[in-house]
């Protein structure tokens, strides 16, 4: 009798446990494994995490002088245009490339160079600056990675020598000596009339 009352107790705990697994499954929602994955990766890509190690940027700007590309290049026109090269994983934005010019003693100005297919900037005031003197071109470039990271040229130098900006010291040069001799004329005309006359007071 005891036998046959536990196999019944036996039969009835085991039907409760696969009873409360059925109701476990349909109650609690199961989520695909493609669903799974999808979100994963999307997830993945929308996470600042990535974005900050895709723009996380630890090299500076390497910049190149397209023109002048040599040093002692000698200018001879009223404006010149310096243009760089500028490579980095992530770019500079505009109003982050600037170039300082200079002469043998002191800096004269800084300006912002304009993205075009390079980075340029037309020196257009050149006749403002003393002419036959050397100039120095210098460069700095920063990045639009997080770090922000700051590149610099080499220094680029260039010689002034402005050919028509010399054409109002020769016309003074020659207005001048062709004063001093008209001048010098004079005198000699009017020291040969003086002379004239004495020899005919004399006579």
């Amino acid at each position: 009798m005891n036998a046959m009352l536990t196999k019944r107790k036996t039969k009835i705990v085991l039907l409760f446990i696969i009873c409360f697994a059925n109701l476990t499954v349909l109650i609690i929602p199961q989520t695909p494994l493609t669903t799974i994955g999808t979100d994963d990766i999307m997830d993945e890509r929308k996470s600042p995490y990535t974005i900050k190690s895709a723009n996380n940027d630890t090299d500076a700007p390497v910049i190149m002088f397209i023109q002048p590309n040599i040093n002692i290049t000698t200018i001879t026109g009223k404006f010149y245009e310096i243009i760089v090269n500028i490579a980095d994983d992530n770019p500079p934005l505009p109003g982050n490339v600037s170039i300082e010019i200079s002469n043998s003693t002191m800096s004269l100005f800084n300006a912002s160079m304009i993205k075009g297919v390079e980075w340029f900037f037309i020196w257009d005031n050149m006749t403002s600056y003393p002419n036959y003197i050397i100039y120095f071109f210098k460069v700095t470039a920063k990045d639009s990675s997080v770090n922000e990271n700051i590149g610099m040229s080499g220094v680029m130098y260039i010689y002034m020598a402005i050919y028509s900006s010399n054409s109002p010291e020769i016309l003074f040069v020659m207005l001048y000596i062709i004063m001093v001799s008209v001048l010098f004329a004079c005198i000699l005309v009017y020291f040969n009339k003086k002379s004239a006359k004495l020899s005919l007071s004399r006579q």
